[in-house]
């Protein structure tokens, strides 16, 4: 597939949350053939996020994993 833009890093504000996972969403699933497996998926997604704006997600990846 045609590589998609690369969504901006999350800025650890909380209310722009749901855009970057949206955005994050479109780009894994539109490229998911260019990711071998959920670990490359995830892997790239982490880093998207910041350090300093991954304490936001603590609570959402608490969860999930």
């Amino acid at each position: 597939s045609k590589k998609l833009p690369d969504p901006e890093p999350f800025t650890g504000k909380y209310k722009e949350l749901p855009t970057f996972l949206r955005k994050m969403s479109i780009k894994l699933k539109a490229n998911a053939n260019r990711f071998l497996d959920q670990r490359r998926a995830f892997l790239y997604f982490v880093s998207r996020i910041p350090e300093d704006a991954m304490k936001t997600l603590d609570p959402v990846l608490d969860k999930e994993v």
